[in-house]
């Protein structure tokens, strides 16, 4: 897993380089994929979310380097690693319609030659999926999700006994609750303020890439498997951050264009806080991870329920040393750019 996990940093820098980056925010967007999101927390645990994703980027860069060198090579290995993402995860099909359209903007395919291409890296994991079905189900089109959870619905309406609501439990709590993205990785809040910066150019890559966040979020803030529960947060089933893994992918690499913004305008408070959320993104997916381990190890009533801290129970005395070291750590890229700035002007 954390094989996968280094991999899948190098190809968020492949990715972030295809958006037309710098090497500077290339080098960040990986850096900060591995350090402060759930690639962290993860990548020691047995999970198909690391996997999925590693396979997804492989796909997104074989397309997108298509873009300028297109060879019936790149054509057929994104398609294959589509495929096995698919495979993976069958629900990643419902992002089909968007490389589909992403391959219609770019007039791909052309040629016959590339419809066989498509054609042919499909092939191996379709019939794995046939095959895959066949030993553990006996049959070849029902997978073993169908037979654990019989029912799948969007849950858009829910009824209580003060009325029906709209399903915004799941949509706010993947997003905001404390099992959410932007609770375990405030980095990612960033994007909210450089999206805007990526839309002048690689438009068709962007939407792309855009997309298959959105749709990722809604299918796993509105689906409901079966008879799972509900709780105010979550939603309609376990919609715990993991599930988010993919689109925090995507979002960090919109994220790390941050700096730039930053770096430009000599920022100081901006520095102050982003140098503060990746801080806090850090140290909540390390608990995030260790408080994982713990609850795997079987351990019960352990003291600390803290997720930003540290999952153990902190005198008055840690607690302080700690809050002293990270605002001693988040002044380093502000006093850095301040030298910077006077250096600049003084020169």
């Amino acid at each position: 897993m954390i094989f996968y996990t280094c991999l899948s940093a190098l190809l968020v820098r492949k990715t972030s380089f295809q958006l037309d980056q710098s090497s500077t925010t290339a080098n960040l967007a990986a850096l900060l994929f591995g350090l402060t999101t759930m690639a962290f927390s993860y990548s020691r645990l047995l999970y198909p979310q690391p996997v999925v994703t590693m396979l997804m980027l492989f796909a997104i860069v074989f397309l997108l380097e298509y873009r300028t060198s297109p060879k019936l090579s790149l054509v057929f290995c994104s398609a294959l690693f589509y495929a096995l993402t698919v495979f993976s995860f069958n629900a990643f099909i419902i992002t089909a319609p968007f490389f589909l359209y992403y391959l219609y903007r770019n007039e791909i395919p052309k040629k016959p030659k590339e419809l066989c291409a498509i054609g042919l890296g499909l092939v191996p994991s379709f019939i794995l999926f046939l095959i895959w079905n066949s030993t553990t189900t006996g049959n070849p089109l029902v997978t073993t999700r169908q037979i654990v959870f019989s029912s799948l619905s969007f849950q858009t309406l829910y009824s209580a006994a003060s009325g029906t609501w709209l399903n915004v439990e799941g949509l706010i709590g993947s997003l905001f609750s404390p099992v959410g993205i932007f609770f375990t990785s405030p980095i990612l809040l960033a994007t909210i303020l450089t999206f805007s910066s990526f839309k002048s150019k690689s438009k068709n890559e962007n939407l792309l890439l855009v997309s298959i966040a959105v749709v990722f979020w809604l299918f796993t803030s509105l689906i409901t498997l079966g008879d799972a529960g509900r709780d105010f947060w979550v939603g309609g089933w376990a919609n715990i951050a993991r599930y988010m893994y993919a689109p925090s992918t995507v979002l960090i690499i919109f994220a790390s264009a941050i700096f730039e913004k930053i770096n430009e305008t000599k920022n100081l408070v901006g520095a102050w806080i982003l140098s503060l959320m990746i801080i806090f993104s850090f140290l909540a997916n390390l608990s995030y991870g260790i408080r994982h381990d713990l609850m795997v190890s079987l351990l019960k009533d352990f003291p600390s329920n803290s997720l930003l801290v540290w999952p153990h129970a902190l005198g008055s005395v840690e607690l302080s040393l700690f809050a002293i070291a990270i605002v001693l750590c988040s002044l380093v890229y502000p006093v850095y750019l301040f030298i910077k700035r006077e250096f600049l002007a003084n020169s």
